[in-house]
C-alpha cells in the first residue's frame, strides 16, 4: 500500500500536524496560564472587611414614622425600665435639648 495515493495525489500517510494551522490569534500557553490564574483569584476573594467608621443616614420623617405612637412607648419603656423619678428627669432633659 505503500505508494498508493490520496484523494489529493498525495501519499496517504499521515503526517504530524497535517492539515493543521496555526492560528495567529492562538493564546501562548503564559496567557491561558494567567487568564486561568485571574479566574481563580476572582473566585476566591475574601469578602470586603467592615470599615466601622463608616455612617449611613436616614432622614426618617413624618410620613415614616407616628411620633405620638413612638412617644408612648419611649414613656412605658422608660417607667418600666428605669422607675417614674428617671423617666421624668428623661423628659425634663429632652424638653430643654428640644427647644
Amino acid at each position: 500500500m505503500s505508494g498508493e495515493s490520496g484523494r489529493n495525489g498525495t501519499s496517504g500517510a499521515i503526517r504530524p500536524g497535517a492539515g493543521m494551522r496555526l492560528s495567529r490569534t492562538r493564546k501562548s500557553p503564559e496567557t491561558i496560564a494567567g487568564e486561568a490564574s485571574a479566574a481563580v483569584a476572582e473566585v476566591d476573594l475574601a469578602p470586603p472587611v467592615p470599615d466601622p467608621a463608616a455612617a449611613a443616614f436616614f432622614d426618617v420623617d413624618n410620613t415614616l414614622l407616628d411620633n405620638d405612637r413612638v412617644i408612648e412607648d419611649l414613656r412605658v419603656h422608660l417607667l418600666r425600665e428605669v422607675g417614674p423619678k428617671h423617666a421624668r428627669d428623661y423628659w425634663a432633659i429632652f424638653e430643654r435639648l428640644r427647644t
